[in-house]
Protein backbone atom coordinates (compact mmCIF):
# COMPACT_ATOMS: atom_id res chain seq x y z
CA UNK A 1 0.00 0.00 0.00
CA UNK A 2 2.84 2.37 0.88
CA UNK A 3 4.52 1.83 -2.49
CA UNK A 4 1.24 2.50 -4.30
CA UNK A 5 0.82 5.79 -2.45
CA UNK A 6 4.42 6.76 -3.23
CA UNK A 7 3.87 5.95 -6.92
CA UNK A 8 0.61 7.93 -6.90
CA UNK A 9 2.36 10.94 -5.38
CA UNK A 10 5.11 10.80 -7.99
CA UNK A 11 2.64 10.42 -10.87
CA UNK A 12 0.49 13.33 -9.71
CA UNK A 13 3.56 15.52 -9.24
CA UNK A 14 4.98 14.75 -12.68
CA UNK A 15 1.60 15.45 -14.26
CA UNK A 16 1.24 18.73 -12.38
CA UNK A 17 4.70 19.85 -13.44
CA UNK A 18 3.90 19.23 -17.09
CA UNK A 19 0.78 21.42 -17.20
CA UNK A 20 1.42 24.69 -19.02
CA UNK A 21 0.52 27.94 -17.20
CA UNK A 22 -2.51 29.88 -18.35
CA UNK A 23 -1.57 32.34 -21.09
CA UNK A 24 -1.19 35.88 -19.84
CA UNK A 25 -1.67 34.88 -16.20
CA UNK A 26 1.85 35.98 -15.24
CA UNK A 27 0.94 39.60 -15.89
CA UNK A 28 -2.33 39.39 -13.96
CA UNK A 29 -1.02 38.08 -10.66
CA UNK A 30 1.63 39.17 -8.20
CA UNK A 31 4.55 36.83 -7.58
CA UNK A 32 6.43 36.34 -4.33
CA UNK A 33 10.10 35.58 -3.74
CA UNK A 34 11.28 32.52 -1.85
CA UNK A 35 12.22 34.74 1.12
CA UNK A 36 8.62 35.95 1.25
CA UNK A 37 6.59 32.81 0.56
CA UNK A 38 8.54 30.19 2.52
CA UNK A 39 8.14 31.71 6.02
CA UNK A 40 4.54 32.67 5.21
CA UNK A 41 3.81 29.06 4.21
CA UNK A 42 5.14 27.91 7.60
CA UNK A 43 2.72 30.29 9.31
CA UNK A 44 -0.16 29.03 7.19
CA UNK A 45 0.66 25.39 7.90
CA UNK A 46 0.94 25.93 11.64
CA UNK A 47 -2.55 27.47 11.77
CA UNK A 48 -4.06 24.76 9.57
CA UNK A 49 -2.44 22.08 11.73
CA UNK A 50 -3.90 23.61 14.86
CA UNK A 51 -7.36 23.67 13.28
CA UNK A 52 -7.32 20.28 11.53
CA UNK A 53 -5.38 17.88 13.73
CA UNK A 54 -8.13 17.40 16.33
CA UNK A 55 -11.15 18.36 14.25
CA UNK A 56 -13.64 15.52 14.63
CA UNK A 57 -15.64 16.72 11.61
CA UNK A 58 -12.84 15.56 9.31
CA UNK A 59 -11.77 12.52 11.35
CA UNK A 60 -12.14 10.09 8.44
CA UNK A 61 -10.92 12.52 5.77
CA UNK A 62 -8.28 14.74 7.42
CA UNK A 63 -6.88 15.93 4.09
CA UNK A 64 -10.20 17.63 3.25
CA UNK A 65 -9.80 19.88 6.28
CA UNK A 66 -6.63 21.42 4.87
CA UNK A 67 -8.34 22.17 1.55
CA UNK A 68 -11.48 23.59 3.15
CA UNK A 69 -9.68 25.66 5.77
CA UNK A 70 -10.60 29.35 5.51
CA UNK A 71 -7.71 31.79 5.67
CA UNK A 72 -8.48 35.20 7.12
CA UNK A 73 -6.23 37.34 4.96
CA UNK A 74 -4.78 37.69 1.45
CA UNK A 75 -6.36 34.79 -0.44
CA UNK A 76 -3.98 34.92 -3.40
CA UNK A 77 -0.93 34.72 -1.18
CA UNK A 78 -2.61 31.96 0.85
CA UNK A 79 -3.26 29.93 -2.31
CA UNK A 80 0.33 30.50 -3.41
CA UNK A 81 1.63 29.28 -0.05
CA UNK A 82 -0.61 26.20 -0.25
CA UNK A 83 0.70 25.32 -3.69
CA UNK A 84 4.28 26.04 -2.62
CA UNK A 85 4.04 23.41 0.14
CA UNK A 86 2.73 20.71 -2.20
CA UNK A 87 6.10 20.53 -3.95
CA UNK A 88 8.95 19.35 -1.72
CA UNK A 89 11.78 20.65 -3.93
CA UNK A 90 12.53 23.89 -5.79
CA UNK A 91 15.35 25.59 -7.59
CA UNK A 92 15.02 29.01 -5.95
CA UNK A 93 17.74 30.69 -8.04
CA UNK A 94 20.21 29.81 -10.77
CA UNK A 95 23.20 31.83 -11.94
CA UNK A 96 24.29 30.50 -15.36
CA UNK A 97 27.33 32.81 -15.43
CA UNK A 98 28.74 31.66 -12.09
CA UNK A 99 27.55 28.05 -12.42
CA UNK A 100 25.63 28.02 -9.14
CA UNK A 101 22.10 27.10 -8.12
CA UNK A 102 20.23 27.58 -4.87
CA UNK A 103 17.83 24.79 -3.97
CA UNK A 104 15.27 24.10 -1.26
CA UNK A 105 14.10 20.68 -0.09
CA UNK A 106 11.33 20.80 2.53
CA UNK A 107 11.95 17.31 3.95
CA UNK A 108 8.19 16.68 4.19
CA UNK A 109 5.72 14.80 2.01
CA UNK A 110 2.74 17.14 2.28
CA UNK A 111 0.19 14.67 0.92
CA UNK A 112 1.14 11.99 3.44
CA UNK A 113 1.03 14.55 6.24
CA UNK A 114 -2.44 15.82 5.32
CA UNK A 115 -3.72 12.26 5.05
CA UNK A 116 -2.87 11.81 8.71
CA UNK A 117 0.18 9.57 8.22
CA UNK A 118 2.95 9.81 10.80
CA UNK A 119 5.79 8.88 8.45
CA UNK A 120 5.80 11.97 6.26
CA UNK A 121 9.33 13.26 6.89
CA UNK A 122 12.12 11.99 4.61
CA UNK A 123 15.64 12.95 3.68
CA UNK A 124 16.74 13.44 0.09
CA UNK A 125 18.25 10.26 -1.35
CA UNK A 126 19.30 11.39 -4.84
CA UNK A 127 19.26 14.61 -6.87
CA UNK A 128 20.07 15.24 -10.51
CA UNK A 129 19.93 18.44 -12.57
CA UNK A 130 20.42 18.40 -16.32
CA UNK A 131 19.85 20.05 -19.70
CA UNK A 132 18.92 18.11 -22.79
CA UNK A 133 18.60 18.76 -26.50
CA UNK A 134 15.56 20.87 -27.34
CA UNK A 135 14.04 18.18 -29.59
CA UNK A 136 15.01 15.21 -27.41
CA UNK A 137 12.77 14.06 -24.58
CA UNK A 138 15.19 11.52 -23.18
CA UNK A 139 15.27 11.17 -19.41
CA UNK A 140 18.97 11.79 -18.87
CA UNK A 141 19.10 10.31 -15.39
CA UNK A 142 17.52 7.06 -16.43
CA UNK A 143 20.92 6.30 -17.99
CA UNK A 144 22.74 7.00 -14.72
CA UNK A 145 20.28 4.82 -12.77
CA UNK A 146 20.84 1.95 -15.20
CA UNK A 147 24.60 2.41 -15.24
CA UNK A 148 24.60 3.22 -18.95
CA UNK A 149 26.71 5.89 -20.62
CA UNK A 150 24.82 9.19 -20.80
CA UNK A 151 24.22 10.29 -24.43
CA UNK A 152 25.74 13.47 -25.83
CA UNK A 153 22.26 15.03 -25.98
CA UNK A 154 22.33 15.28 -22.17
CA UNK A 155 24.25 17.93 -20.26
CA UNK A 156 24.54 16.77 -16.65
CA UNK A 157 24.66 19.88 -14.48
CA UNK A 158 24.67 18.17 -11.08
CA UNK A 159 24.31 14.76 -9.50
CA UNK A 160 24.68 13.59 -5.90
CA UNK A 161 23.15 10.95 -3.68
CA UNK A 162 23.11 9.37 -0.25
CA UNK A 163 25.29 6.52 -1.51
CA UNK A 164 27.95 9.05 -2.57
CA UNK A 165 27.81 11.56 0.30
CA UNK A 166 26.01 9.86 3.20
CA UNK A 167 22.64 10.14 4.90
CA UNK A 168 21.27 13.69 5.13
CA UNK A 169 23.84 14.96 2.61
CA UNK A 170 21.53 17.84 1.60
CA UNK A 171 20.08 19.70 4.64
CA UNK A 172 16.28 19.85 4.54
CA UNK A 173 14.17 22.86 5.43
CA UNK A 174 16.72 25.43 4.27
CA UNK A 175 18.04 27.02 1.11
CA UNK A 176 21.36 25.51 -0.04
CA UNK A 177 23.74 26.69 -2.77
CA UNK A 178 25.28 24.09 -5.10
CA UNK A 179 28.03 24.32 -7.70
CA UNK A 180 27.00 23.02 -11.14
CA UNK A 181 28.70 22.26 -14.44
CA UNK A 182 28.63 24.75 -17.33
CA UNK A 183 25.18 25.81 -18.48
CA UNK A 184 24.83 25.67 -22.28
CA UNK A 185 23.38 28.59 -24.26
CA UNK A 186 22.78 27.23 -27.76
CA UNK A 187 19.53 26.91 -29.76
CA UNK A 188 19.94 23.13 -29.95
CA UNK A 189 19.87 22.81 -26.14
CA UNK A 190 16.77 23.38 -24.04
CA UNK A 191 16.96 26.19 -21.52
CA UNK A 192 14.95 24.13 -19.07
CA UNK A 193 16.63 22.60 -16.04
CA UNK A 194 15.37 19.04 -15.71
CA UNK A 195 15.04 18.07 -12.03
CA UNK A 196 14.97 14.42 -10.95
CA UNK A 197 15.08 13.48 -7.29
CA UNK A 198 14.17 10.62 -5.01
CA UNK A 199 13.49 10.67 -1.28
CA UNK A 200 14.43 8.02 1.26
CA UNK A 201 10.76 6.90 1.15
CA UNK A 202 11.29 5.69 -2.41
CA UNK A 203 9.13 8.43 -3.97
CA UNK A 204 10.61 9.72 -7.21
CA UNK A 205 9.80 13.15 -8.63
CA UNK A 206 10.54 14.77 -11.99
CA UNK A 207 10.10 18.53 -12.38
CA UNK A 208 11.18 21.29 -14.74
CA UNK A 209 12.56 24.74 -14.03
CA UNK A 210 12.13 26.88 -17.14
CA UNK A 211 14.60 29.79 -17.12
CA UNK A 212 14.29 30.69 -20.83
CA UNK A 213 12.13 33.75 -20.05
CA UNK A 214 14.86 34.94 -17.69
CA UNK A 215 17.96 34.46 -19.88
CA UNK A 216 16.15 35.76 -22.97
CA UNK A 217 14.80 38.84 -21.20
CA UNK A 218 16.15 42.20 -22.45
CA UNK A 219 16.87 43.00 -18.80
CA UNK A 220 19.14 39.99 -18.36
CA UNK A 221 22.89 40.64 -18.20
CA UNK A 222 25.79 38.32 -17.58
CA UNK A 223 26.28 37.70 -13.87
CA UNK A 224 22.60 38.09 -13.00
CA UNK A 225 20.63 35.44 -11.11
CA UNK A 226 17.42 33.93 -12.40
CA UNK A 227 15.37 34.03 -9.18
CA UNK A 228 12.10 32.18 -8.64
CA UNK A 229 8.85 34.07 -8.21
CA UNK A 230 5.97 32.01 -6.85
CA UNK A 231 2.32 32.18 -7.92
CA UNK A 232 -0.91 30.39 -7.02
CA UNK A 233 -0.63 28.02 -9.97
CA UNK A 234 1.91 25.75 -11.64
CA UNK A 235 5.67 26.17 -11.53
CA UNK A 236 7.47 29.38 -10.48
CA UNK A 237 8.57 31.96 -12.99
CA UNK A 238 12.24 32.99 -13.08
CA UNK A 239 13.17 36.65 -13.38
CA UNK A 240 16.60 38.31 -13.79
CA UNK A 241 17.91 39.94 -10.63
CA UNK A 242 21.16 41.85 -10.14
CA UNK A 243 23.30 40.32 -7.44
CA UNK A 244 25.53 42.85 -5.67
CA UNK A 245 29.14 41.81 -5.19
CA UNK A 246 30.27 41.85 -1.57
CA UNK A 247 32.66 44.71 -0.85
CA UNK A 248 36.09 43.62 0.37
CA UNK A 249 36.65 44.58 3.98
CA UNK A 250 40.15 45.70 4.97
CA UNK A 251 41.10 44.58 8.48
CA UNK A 252 41.77 47.50 10.79
CA UNK A 253 43.66 47.39 14.05
CA UNK A 254 41.85 48.74 17.07
CA UNK A 255 43.56 51.30 19.31
CA UNK A 256 44.17 48.60 21.93
CA UNK A 257 45.83 46.30 19.37
CA UNK A 258 48.04 49.14 18.11
CA UNK A 259 49.06 50.01 21.67
CA UNK A 260 49.89 46.37 22.45
CA UNK A 261 51.96 46.12 19.28
CA UNK A 262 53.96 49.23 20.12
CA UNK A 263 54.61 48.02 23.67
CA UNK A 264 55.53 44.54 22.44
CA UNK A 265 53.06 43.02 24.84
CA UNK A 266 51.34 39.72 24.03
CA UNK A 267 47.98 38.66 25.33
CA UNK A 268 48.53 35.91 27.84
CA UNK A 269 44.85 34.92 27.65
CA UNK A 270 45.05 34.02 23.96
CA UNK A 271 48.29 32.05 24.13
CA UNK A 272 48.03 28.31 23.75
CA UNK A 273 49.83 25.80 25.93
CA UNK A 274 52.93 25.83 23.73
CA UNK A 275 53.04 29.61 23.58
CA UNK A 276 51.80 29.97 20.01
CA UNK A 277 49.07 32.44 19.09
CA UNK A 278 48.01 35.63 20.79
CA UNK A 279 48.55 39.12 19.47
CA UNK A 280 51.05 41.96 19.67
CA UNK A 281 54.22 39.92 19.15
CA UNK A 282 55.93 37.05 17.37
CA UNK A 283 56.05 33.82 19.32
CA UNK A 284 58.98 31.39 19.38
CA UNK A 285 59.07 28.47 21.83
CA UNK A 286 56.63 30.24 24.10
CA UNK A 287 58.68 33.42 24.33
CA UNK A 288 57.60 36.83 23.10
CA UNK A 289 60.11 38.74 21.00
CA UNK A 290 59.30 42.40 21.61
CA UNK A 291 59.02 44.77 18.67
CA UNK A 292 60.39 48.26 18.44
CA UNK A 293 57.77 50.99 18.26
CA UNK A 294 56.34 51.95 14.85
CA UNK A 295 58.69 49.78 12.74
CA UNK A 296 57.47 46.34 13.74
CA UNK A 297 61.08 45.06 13.59
CA UNK A 298 62.34 42.79 16.36
CA UNK A 299 64.65 44.64 18.76
CA UNK A 300 68.32 43.59 18.61
CA UNK A 301 69.31 44.66 22.14
CA UNK A 302 67.67 44.26 25.46
CA UNK A 303 68.85 46.15 28.58
CA UNK A 304 68.36 44.38 31.94
CA UNK A 305 68.57 46.00 35.38
CA UNK A 306 69.52 43.63 38.24
CA UNK A 307 69.03 44.63 41.89
CA UNK A 308 71.81 42.76 43.84
CA UNK A 309 71.30 42.60 47.67
CA UNK A 310 74.25 43.96 49.78
CA UNK A 311 74.23 41.10 52.26
CA UNK A 312 74.73 38.54 49.50
CA UNK A 313 77.73 40.53 48.27
CA UNK A 314 79.24 40.57 51.81
CA UNK A 315 78.88 36.79 52.10
CA UNK A 316 80.59 36.29 48.76
CA UNK A 317 83.51 38.53 49.83
CA UNK A 318 83.97 36.66 53.14
CA UNK A 319 83.73 33.33 51.33
CA UNK A 320 86.37 34.34 48.80
CA UNK A 321 88.69 35.53 51.61
CA UNK A 322 88.30 32.21 53.43
CA UNK A 323 89.14 30.26 50.29
CA UNK A 324 92.24 32.38 49.63
CA UNK A 325 93.43 31.98 53.25
CA UNK A 326 92.93 28.24 53.14
CA UNK A 327 94.97 27.70 50.01
CA UNK A 328 97.82 30.19 50.67
CA UNK A 329 100.92 28.14 51.51
CA UNK A 330 101.99 28.47 55.12
CA UNK A 331 105.32 30.08 55.74
CA UNK A 332 107.77 28.21 57.99
CA UNK A 333 110.63 29.92 59.84
CA UNK A 334 114.16 28.71 59.32
CA UNK A 335 116.27 28.21 62.38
Amino acid sequence: MGKKIALLISTITVFASSVAPVAGAWADEQGWSFEEIQPFSEEVEAKRDEFCRNNSTYRDFPEMCYHQYKWDGDQTMYETASFFREMPFYITAINPSKNTVRVYYSGEDEMRKHMGMDNYKYELDELGLSQRSADDYTNCFSYIDRGIEVPATCNILYHNSESESGYGWLPSGQEVELKINDFVFVPETSQNVEIAFETTSGSRWELVANISACVNSPEYKEGMECQARFYSFNQPKYVPVEVPEPSPVEPEDSEDEQEDREKGEGSSESESADGQGGRGGDYTNGEIIPKTPDTGVAAEECTKTINFPWWLAALLVIGDAAVIWWFIPKKTSKK
